[in-house]
């Protein structure tokens, strides 16, 4: 197109107009719109050069669209392909939507969904029947609880934070099933103050093992402090020091295994608060870890969690939704505050917080 448009630049009867004219034929039945609309305005513009040509475009004249052939053949003559009519489709009806499905009521709460707690659904009749159970029948619970997960418990091993479900739901099982944490031998300057309760004193240790335990951690310290060149402790400082180290590597485990004391600031009272049934206490993972719904879910799980183990559970969870859409009876709410009240328990804040989320839109008198 770009040589024809040059060749006819200013040329009146160009001597070769049948191949310049031949090659916008072409051009007309390009398959792009933008390409036969410049073919179509070159023949225009060089109608006087393209003149003694001017049959081939009139035969070509069908190959453009309706608008740009009939301009083409007002100048050089030929038959103009009209395009057929095309019926306006009719306009888009949808269909009625059907009606909403009546809500159906909350399945009750039950204990025997515990495999399959990371289902909102079934997650909620769990923690509502274990509530229940936990203040009503307590020794019931924990016979049901044990029976279930056998004393098998996935959180055993040390966790900074807990981000699933079963973790939470794992802890407050083992809770119930797991022995009675040892109280402290003596009240000393060195007792901690969660789990069981452990001092320098020796009450707690079995002579002989300490002993040799505690000579052996101790050349072990001496070694370490001579192959990097720091000041070695001894006696009964540097064994404690070396606990403390254990503790760093193997958790509370190694710490309750050597006996002695943790410091807060020794870097594995995090390990140490696993308690002496084995299973870790947990802790909420950080805002920036997880989406903000979820760590919400996992704030009333630790609540929850908590009270059990302070003893100040309330007899009933008041956000248990009462129909399968998740809505809240608001009735159902206040029966379940009164229910508190009775027993003289505050209700759990996120627990609180989840209710008055779950209540239908409206004004509840």
């Amino acid at each position: 197109l770009r040589l024809v448009e040059r060749e006819t630049d200013g040329v009146a009867g160009h001597p070769h107009a049948a191949e310049l004219a031949a090659a916008l034929a072409t051009a007309f039945g390009h398959t792009s719109y933008e390409v036969q609309g410049r073919a179509a305005r070159i023949a225009l513009k060089r109608a006087a050069a393209l003149a003694p040509a001017g049959h081939v475009l009139a035969e070509a004249v069908p190959l453009l669209p309706e608008a740009l052939g009939a301009r083409v053949a007002d100048r050089f003559g030929g038959e103009v392909a009209r395009q057929e009519q095309q019926e306006r489709p009719e306009a888009f009806t949808p269909p009625p939507l059907p009606a909403p499905a009546v809500p159906e009521p909350f399945p009750e709460p039950t204990l025997d969904v515990w495999e399959s707690v990371y289902t909102w659904v079934d997650g909620e009749r769990w923690l509502a029947a274990f509530v229940r159970r936990a203040a009503a029948d307590r020794e019931g619970l924990r016979r049901t609880l044990a029976e279930q997960f056998g004393g098998v418990h996935p959180q055993v091993h040390p966790q900074e934070s807990w981000v699933d479900v079963s973790d939470w739901i794992a802890a407050m099982a083992a809770e119930v099933t797991g022995p009675a944490e040892p109280a402290a031998a003596s009240a000393g300057p060195e007792q901690t103050g969660g789990g069981a309760e452990w001092t320098s004193g020796g009450q707690e240790r079995s002579g002989g093992l300490e002993q040799a335990i505690g000579g052996l951690l101790e050349a072990a310290w001496n070694e370490a402090a001579r192959l990097f060149g720091f000041q070695p402790q001894s006696g009964q400082a540097a064994g404690r020091a070396a606990g403390r180290a254990a503790g760093q590597a193997f958790g509370w485990a190694a710490g309750q295994a050597f006996g002695w004391a943790d410091d807060p600031a020794s870097g594995w009272a995090a390990g140490r608060a696993a308690g002496p049934a084995g299973v870790a206490r947990p802790s909420l993972p950080p805002p920036d870890r997880v989406a903000p719904l979820h760590l919400f879910l996992l704030r009333r799980l630790d609540e929850i969690y908590r009270a059990l183990r302070a003893g100040t559970l309330p007899p009933v969870l008041l956000a248990t939704p009462t129909l399968t859409t998740g809505h809240l009876a608001p009735d159902v709410l206040v029966e379940r505050l009164a229910e508190c009240a009775a027993a003289g328990v505050e209700p759990l804040p996120a627990d609180l917080a989840q209710a008055l989320l779950r209540l239908p839109r409206g004004h509840h008198p």
